[in-house]
């Protein structure tokens, strides 16, 4: 069922009282937390069509009636997961766009230092997000594009190339080689795989330069 990633975590407590010094929105936004925590946790490790409430709702330490409360579904909840995992990923590419100085190697493998130390980050970005519905791909497809924007900003505008198709490829294929790398089991060195996801950008922006 399509699920709505805008109302992920708004509920608050009807009464407007405070427990424990803490307000009805902090502690629903607390619960919320421990949820996304879980269910990071559940489908990183079980996958999401093998998850369930139940497993969940133990791992978070919470009930069911918060977790319909606060998400509705398992697919609202896989959601706020992924966003929750993209964000950081957003927030490394930010880094670069906004200072030219910024050593992109160094960012990419940042970016490949997550998915190893946390395989369950990978699983959730790379694998699980495109066999679930076709809104959660339309979710994964959003994001990947705020990606490549920022890959084309950093391109810059040239004459007679569509910078948006080439950011479009250099994404992809960043993509697959850290899937294939997180199901190898990081059968290769971290800055090995870094170096030659490095290749492609410096490739690209040299092709470009010498036009």
């Amino acid at each position: 069922m399509p699920c709505d990633t805008a109302q992920v975590g708004t509920v608050v407590e009807p009464n407007g009282r405070s427990y424990g010094g803490l307000s009805p929105q902090r502690r629903e936004a607390e619960r919320v937390a421990r949820f996304v925590d879980a269910g990071l946790e559940v489908f990183g490790t079980q996958g999401f069509h093998a998850a369930t409430v139940d497993a969940v709702c133990a791992a978070a330490g919470l009930t069911k009636r918060y977790f319909y409360r606060g998400f509705g579904s398992m697919e609202a909840l896989f959601h706020a997961v992924y966003l929750r995992c993209a964000d950081s990923f957003m927030r490394m590419a930010m880094s670069v766009v906004d200072d030219p100085s910024t050593d992109a190697l160094a960012c990419l493998n940042q970016f490949l230092a997550e998915i190893e130390s946390d395989p369950r980050i990978g699983r959730v970005m790379l694998v699980e997000v495109f066999d679930i519905s076709p809104t959660t791909y339309q979710l994964w497809r959003k994001t990947m594009s705020t990606f490549e924007d920022m890959t084309a900003k950093s391109i810059g505008d040239r004459t007679g190339v569509n910078t948006a198709l080439v950011a479009h490829g250099l994404i992809g294929a960043m993509h697959y080689i850290a899937r294939e790398w997180l199901e190898s089991s990081y059968a290769q060195p971290r800055a090995e795989v870094a170096a030659s996801c490095n290749i492609l950008f410096a490739a690209v922006h040299t092709s470009l330069d010498t036009q």
